[in-house]
C-alpha cells in the first residue's frame, strides 16, 4: 500500500517540467490544500459561475481520509428509494399472510456527468475521478496488513437539498451537512463516442466526457419514525419533533397564516353597528325573502308597462292579439259544449 504522504498524481503533458508546469506529476501540498478547499471551480467558464453562486454541485467527503471532491451538477438521474422490509407468514385457512415490519432503508442512485470544455478541464476531471475512486477504500493502521483496518471508507455527500442531511443546516459542504453513506457501487464511465477524448502528449488520453454512476445506502443520524404516544410538545422526538419537517429534503413547513386583525373594538363609540349585524340568521334569511319577493314585483310591473307602451305604439298588433284570445276562448267554449253533448247522449 502506498504511504499516506505520498502526494497524489497528476495527469501531465509533454512540455516543460518546472515548478509551473502542467507535466508534473505531483500535487504539492499547498497545491492539494488548494484542491481540498472545495468548491473549485476554476476553468472560466459559464457553468464555473454557475456552480459557485448557486452552490449547485455534488460533493463528496470521505471520513477517514477527512478529503472532499466537488463536482459540477449536471445530473441525468437522481432515485431515492425508500425500501420497506416486511416478513410474510402464511396461515392455514387464511387469505392474506401475517405482515410483521421490520426495517425501512434508504438507498439512493445518482448518475452525473462531467463534461470537459478544455484540456485543463479535461485533467482537473480525470484528478477528480481519481480521488473519487480512492474514496472507495478504508484506513489502514499499518502498511500492506489488509487485516488492520482502522476505518470503513463512509463518505458524506450531499447536493443543494435533494441530498443533504437538513438538521446540520443548509451548507453546500458534505463535511457539514451530508448524508452519511455506505456507496456500494461507483462506475466511472469515459465517453468513447462522438465526444472523444484530448490526446496531448504520448500514451495519455483526457475523456471530453465522463459519466459516473454511484450506488449508496443512507445511514440516518437521527431517529426515525413517529412518537406513538402522539406528543408533538419539545420533548417529541422522530418525525413528531418540532425540527423533523424537513426530512428528507430540506423543506420548512410554512408558518400557517394569521387571522385578519379587525380595527373595530367595543371600546370605540365611533364603530357603529352595521345594518342587521346582530341580527340572528332566521331574521336574516327572512329579510333576503322579502327583498327577493320586491325584486320580482318589481320586475313584473316593469314588464307590463312595457307591453303596455308597445301597445300604445302600434295599436294593430295589439288589437289583432286581443281578438285571438278572444278566438281561443270562443274555440274553447265550443269544446267545452261539444263534450257536455256526448255526455248527455250517453245518458239517454
Amino acid at each position: 500500500m502506498a504511504n499516506e504522504d505520498t502526494p497524489k498524481f497528476r495527469p501531465g503533458t509533454a512540455g516543460d517540467t518546472g515548478p509551473g508546469s502542467s507535466r508534473r506529476l505531483y500535487l504539492s501540498e499547498e497545491e492539494q490544500a488548494k484542491e481540498d478547499s472545495l468548491p473549485i471551480f476554476a476553468n472560466g467558464d459559464a457553468s464555473d459561475a454557475y456552480a459557485n453562486h448557486k452552490q449547485l454541485y455534488l460533493n463528496f467527503y470521505h471520513l477517514a481520509a477527512d478529503r472532499s471532491v466537488s463536482f459540477k451538477g449536471f445530473i441525468a438521474s437522481l432515485n431515492d428509494n425508500f425500501v420497506a422490509d416486511w416478513g410474510s407468514e402464511k396461515v392455514f385457512g387464511r387469505g392474506d399472510p401475517i405482515m410483521t415490519f421490520k426495517n425501512t432503508t434508504r438507498k439512493l442512485n445518482a448518475s452525473f456527468e462531467i463534461p470537459a470544455a478544455s484540456l485543463e478541464e479535461a485533467k482537473r476531471n480525470l484528478l477528480k475521478c481519481n480521488k473519487l475512486a480512492q474514496f472507495m477504500y478504508p484506513a489502514y493502521e499499518k502498511q500492506g496488513r489488509a487485516n488492520t483496518i482502522a476505518k470503513p471508507p463512509l463518505m458524506r455527500v450531499s447536493f443543494a437539498n435533494l441530498i443533504k442531511n437538513p438538521v446540520n443546516g443548509n451548507s453546500p459542504l458534505a463535511k457539514e451537512a451530508g448524508l452519511l453513506v455506505a456507496i456500494s457501487t461507483l462506475n466511472i464511465t469515459p465517453s468513447f463516442g462522438d465526444d472523444g477524448f484530448f490526446d496531448a502528449g504520448l500514451a495519455m488520453l483526457y475523456p471530453k466526457l465522463i459519466t459516473i454512476d454511484v450506488d449508496f445506502t443512507v445511514l440516518h443520524e437521527r431517529d426515525l419514525g413517529w412518537d406513538a404516544t402522539g406528543n408533538t410538545e419539545d420533548d417529541a422526538f422522530g418525525f413528531s419533533a418540532a425540527n423533523a419537517s424537513p426530512f428528507p429534503f430540506g423543506l420548512e413547513v410554512p408558518p400557517p397564516p394569521k387571522p385578519e386583525t379587525s380595527n373595530d373594538s367595543p371600546d370605540n363609540p365611533d364603530d357603529d353597528e352595521e345594518p342587521g349585524q346582530g341580527a340572528t340568521s332566521a331574521e336574516q334569511e327572512a329579510e333576503a325573502l322579502r327583498a327577493l319577493d320586491s325584486a320580482q314585483a318589481t320586475l313584473r310591473n316593469e314588464r307590463e308597462q312595457l307591453q303596455t307602451m308597445r301597445n300604445a305604439e302600434n295599436p294593430v298588433p295589439g288589437a289583432i292579439r286581443a281578438q285571438q284570445g278572444n278566438v281561443r276562448t270562443a274555440r274553447q267554449g265550443v269544446r267545452t259544449s261539444r263534450r257536455n253533448l256526448r255526455r248527455q247522449d250517453g245518458d239517454y
